[in-house]
C-alpha cells in the first residue's frame, strides 16, 4: 500500500458531525500522499491517533487474510483504475483481538487528485447478497452526506464564523438567522446518519423490537416539524391509539416522512397531513402533501434493490431511511400520487 505521511487533523464542526454519527472521516491526497484523518479512525481499533504517522502504519493491523484485497483496493483508486473505494475487513485492536470495519471513499468531484471516505464498524456475517447490496447503497449514501452536505454546510458556517469574528458588523440578524438555520440542518444530516449507521450494523433479523405508542411520536415528529418549517402547514387527521411492532428510530420514519414531504415542495407554504388506521392487525399511517409529487419512473425505483443508488437516493435521504427501518419491523411502504397534486407515502405497520 505503500508509505505515506499521515497525521490526525484537529476536530473540526465536520469532524464533530461525523463523530457523533458514529462514523470516522479520512481524506487521501493522491498527487502529495498526504492522509488526513479524525481521531475516531485511531480509536476504533482502541489507539490514540499519535500512535499513526503512516498509511502502513493502519495497514499493519489488517488481518493477513484480508490484507491484500484491501491494498488491492486501494492501489486501485491510488492508480486511477478505480473511482471509488470500499473494502471490509478485520483490524487488529489494541488488545490483540480483532474487530469488522469498513471503508468507502470515492475520489472528489472537484479535485480527483482527492480520495475522501469514511470508516465505520461491520458485522461479520456478511454473506447474503441482499444485505451487501443495502450495505453498499447505505455506505455509499452515508459517504455523499458527509462528503457533500454536511462538509459544505459547516464550510458555510466556519467561513461566516471567521468573518463575523473579524467584523461583527456583519452579524445581523437576518445573517445569523441564516446561519442557525445550517446548523439546524447539520444537526439533523447527522440524526439521519447515526441512524443509518444503526441500520447498517444490523441485519433485519438482528432489530430489537418493542410496543411504541406510534400515536405520540406523530404528534411529537409533527410539532418538531412546525417548529422548523414555520412556513408549511402540517395537520393532523385520525391517529389510532394502537401500539406498534417497532423501536426508538420510529422518530426518524415519520421525522423523514414529514421533513422530506417539505423540503422537496415547490412552495414555501406546502400543506403536510398525516393521517392513521387500523385494518386488523395493521396499522397505517398515510401522510400526504399538495407538492409536485414524484414522477412514476423515480417511483418504480425508489426502493428497488437493483437501481442505482443515485436513482434510488434522487428523492432524498429521508425516503431511503424510512424504508429501510420500516423493511426492519416486518412493515411496508407505498408510494402514490396524492390528488389533485403531490405525494401520499403510506407506512404499514404490525400492530403490537
Amino acid at each position: 500500500m505503500g508509505e505515506r505521511q499521515g497525521r490526525a487533523v484537529e476536530a473540526t464542526p465536520r469532524d464533530r458531525a461525523v463523530d457523533a454519527a458514529g462514523v470516522a472521516w479520512w481524506e487521501y491526497d493522491v498527487d502529495t500522499g498526504a492522509f488526513a484523518f479524525d481521531d475516531r479512525k485511531a480509536t476504533l481499533g482502541g489507539y490514540e491517533a499519535a500512535d499513526f504517522e503512516t498509511v502502513e502504519d493502519f495497514a499493519a493491523l489488517v488481518h493477513p487474510d484480508d490484507y491484500d484485497a484491501v491494498a488491492a483496493a486501494f492501489e486501485a483508486v491510488v492508480d486511477g483504475d478505480s473511482d471509488t473505494y470500499d473494502v471490509q475487513y478485520r483490524l487488529r485492536t489494541v488488545d490483540g483481538s480483532y474487530r469488522w470495519l469498513r471503508d468507502a471513499g470515492s475520489r472528489s468531484e472537484t479535485n480527483p487528485a482527492l480520495v475522501s471516505g469514511i470508516t465505520l464498524p461491520a458485522a461479520a456475517n456478511r454473506e447474503r447478497q441482499r444485505v451487501l447490496v443495502d450495505q453498499n447503497e447505505a455506505l455509499a449514501l452515508v459517504n455523499r452526506i458527509v462528503r457533500h452536505d454536511i462538509r459544505n454546510d459547516l464550510n458555510v458556517l466556519e467561513g461566516w464564523l471567521e468573518l463575523i469574528a473579524e467584523d461583527p458588523s456583519l452579524a445581523t440578524p437576518d445573517r445569523l438567522a441564516e446561519l442557525l438555520t445550517v446548523v439546524d440542518e447539520s444537526t439533523t444530516l447527522t440524526e439521519s446518519i447515526r441512524d443509518v449507521v444503526t441500520m447498517i450494523e444490523a441485519d433485519d433479523d438482528d432489530v430489537e423490537t418493542e410496543p411504541v405508542p406510534a400515536r405520540s411520536v406523530v404528534l411529537e415528529e409533527v410539532e418538531r416539524a412546525r417548529a422548523a418549517y414555520p412556513d408549511a402547514t402540517v395537520d393532523v387527521g385520525d391517529l389510532p391509539e394502537t401500539n406498534v411492532v417497532a423501536n426508538a428510530l420510529l422518530t426518524s420514519v415519520f421525522r423523514n416522512l414529514i421533513a422530506n414531504a417539505i423540503e422537496h415542495a415547490d412552495h414555501d407554504d406546502v400543506t403536510v397531513t398525516v393521517d392513521g388506521a387500523v385494518d386488523g392487525d395493521d396499522v397505517t399511517f398515510t401522510v400526504t402533501d399538495d407538492g409536485p409529487g414524484i414522477p412514476d419512473d423515480r417511483k418504480a425505483v425508489l426502493f428497488d434493490a437493483t437501481a442505482s443508488t443515485v436513482d434510488r437516493l434522487d428523492h432524498g435521504l429521508g425516503l431511503y431511511l424510512v424504508h429501510a427501518l420500516v423493511s426492519a419491523y416486518d412493515g411496508t411502504v407505498t408510494v402514490a400520487d396524492n390528488h389533485p397534486t403531490g405525494t401520499a407515502v403510506t407506512v404499514t405497520l404490525r400492530a403490537a
